[in-house]
């Protein structure tokens, strides 16, 4: 009886020691969660600036993220063309994507939409890759971003680079 007794209370011990001093298992847990929280799903405002310009300004573009891996990015439907592809202008599908964590709050990111002339015709497939890392309190991201514009026979037009920074979106309460 005395010896199921302290079996017992070392149990206990031992599990009260467990519980008030972080231990590798603690600790080991507590990076499995904040790993777990490094996510990208939601909506997010960013800004893309391109190799050589001053970075910032307003957002321009919307990119969402869902829990499964997809992306969804929304940009201005009109712009400037490379002139490698022959016209002053370019109307872009929508693009889409995936995405997947590549570490310690990084990220891989791949979306693919088509450049149209003004009359419709096809010019090239837009394929945008990014490699953007969160910050500490994972509401911000920021990262290198390259964009090739490729023909209809599979062969790289043009390409351009430069920097992505993001903004999650939160819900704003009504006042």
């Amino acid at each position: 009886m005395v010896t199921q007794r302290r079996s017992l209370l070392g149990l206990i011990a031992t599990g009260l020691a467990a519980l008030l001093l972080p231990g590798k298992s603690a600790q080991a847990s507590a990076d499995s969660a904040s790993q777990a929280d490094q996510q990208l799903q939601g909506t997010w405002l960013v800004v893309g600036t391109p190799a050589g310009a001053q970075p910032g300004g307003p957002p321009r573009l919307l990119v969402s993220f869902t829990s499964d891996g997809l992306a969804l990015r929304t940009a201005p439907y009109q712009l400037a063309a490379p002139p490698a592809l022959g016209v002053s202008k370019m109307f872009i599908s929508p693009t889409h994507g995936e995405w997947q964590r590549t570490g310690d709050r990084e990220f891989a990111l791949m979306f693919v939409g088509f450049a149209f002339d003004a009359d419709g015709n096809f010019l090239a497939m837009q394929r945008i890759r990014v490699a953007p890392k969160l910050n500490e309190t994972l509401d911000t991201f920021s990262g290198p971003f390259t964009t090739d514009f490729i023909g209809a026979d599979g062969n790289v037009i043009v390409s351009s680079s430069g920097t992505v920074q993001g903004m999650r979106m939160r819900i704003e309460p009504m006042s």
